[in-house]
């Protein structure tokens, strides 16, 4: 690389050069200790960079990015598959935790499709921006690290329907994998941006999916459900339930929520990325987490090869 340069802000650019000019490296400096996998595992970078978007492998082209890492116990660098970037300034997202088979590049050996959320501690982590054999100029802004998302006991749902209809009503939900219910509460609908406060207080403790049932006066019933887990780990103190009587809600034994031919033909649909709390239905979107993840601005270190 080279024209290595940093704004005020922390914001990174730098231009593709030899000696491999389609493989630039970006090495990014971790703690001694090395990087907890399975607690952080949630990544976010947000990069751009300057001209068309052209995945051909020739001069203004390959632009796909690549994660890669190392873990106690091993030499070679496993890595992800190639990552589509676009143009303009975007956030790429990614669950480190998947499963190896899922995460890394299928085309690559064995020794190179380990896990990233494993035991051992990862050691090194490296970003390429691009696999451009010309000089492409390229802008890194932030890496981000997180740990899964969390919320306060009550915390806001915001969703927006694009099919939106008025006298639509809502009633948001959380389902187990084992798949009992519980409702939260519910709202009337209106076009644009929806946003309805929640409360966990008086939830078992446990791993969830939310849902958010939309009946519209014409009683078509459709549902969205979050990408990523919203997960209870603390007891708190519980509320009765004036249905109950007890110190928890009694699980929903509910009728499919979409009986047949009461389908709408497109579902709710989440907030583009960075647009607010309804991303911590979606952890991927870390920027939305309230956790306090390291950050990674200047990254000046330069490597060898891929692989």
């Amino acid at each position: 690389m080279t024209a290595l340069s940093f704004t005020t802000a922390g914001e990174l650019s730098a231009t593709n050069a030899g000696p491999v000019r389609s493989d630039p490296q970006m090495l990014l400096p971790i703690a001694a200790g090395g990087i907890n996998g399975p607690m952080y595992h949630r990544l976010t970078i947000v990069e751009s960079y300057d001209g068309p978007f052209d995945l051909t492998p020739t001069p203004g082209g390959g632009a796909m990015g690549r994660i890669l890492w190392t873990s106690s116990g091993h030499v070679a660098w496993s890595q992800t598959a190639p990552l589509v970037t676009f143009t303009g300034k975007r956030s790429l997202t990614l669950d480190m935790a998947m499963p190896a088979l899922q995460l890394t590049d299928p085309t690559g050996p064995s020794s190179q499709r380990y896990p990233f959320a494993a035991s051992p501690m990862v050691t090194r982590l490296r970003y390429d921006p691009n696999e451009d054999p010309g000089a492409r100029r390229w802008h890194l802004y932030s890496v981000r690290l997180a740990t899964d998302c969390q919320a306060a006991p009550s915390f806001a749902v915001t969703w927006h329907d694009t099919q939106y209809s008025a006298g639509s009503t809502v009633q948001l939900h959380v389902r187990t994998a084992a798949g009992l219910e519980y409702a939260l509460g519910s709202a009337t609908e209106h076009s644009g941006l929806n946003s309805h406060v929640v409360s966990m207080r008086s939830l078992p403790r446990g791993t969830y999916s939310v849902l958010i049932y939309v009946t519209n006066a014409a009683h078509v019933r459709t549902t969205a459900s979050s990408s990523g887990p919203l997960v209870k780990t603390r007891a708190t103190t519980p509320e009765r339930s004036r249905a109950t009587g007890g110190a928890h809600p009694r699980p929903l034994r509910t009728a499919h929520p979409n009986p047949p031919g009461h389908h709408r033909s497109s579902p709710v649909q989440p907030l583009p990325p960075g647009t607010g709390f309804a991303h911590h239905l979606h952890p991927a979107e870390l920027d939305a987490c309230q956790s306090s993840p390291p950050r990674f601005r200047r990254l000046p270190s330069l490597c060898g090869r891929r692989g």
